[in-house]
């Protein structure tokens, strides 16, 4: 069974179609994001040959773990001490 993926319906989509806005990292750190053609060179570069829908949702992922590990880094852990 697969997890059904929960968004916000007040969040944006950004130019990707995806809605990683409700991270809050909007006023701590802005992510660029690359074209469709550099994305795919990187990835033709990595070993992977894929096509611009591929390489779209690749990069949209990686767009999303690096804004969470960001996150996860830099948030405070109320639980340390």
């Amino acid at each position: 069974m697969m997890a059904k993926r929960r968004t916000n319906r007040n969040s944006k989509l950004n130019k990707s179609g995806s809605r990683s806005e409700g991270l809050g990292l909007e006023h701590f750190v802005k992510l660029d994001e690359f074209s469709q053609e550099q994305s795919m060179q990187m990835l033709k570069d990595a070993g992977l040959d894929v096509g611009e829908e591929e390489a779209a949702k690749i990069m949209e992922f990686l767009y999303l773990f690096a804004k969470i590990t960001i996150k996860e880094i830099f948030t405070p852990d109320e639980n340390f001490l």
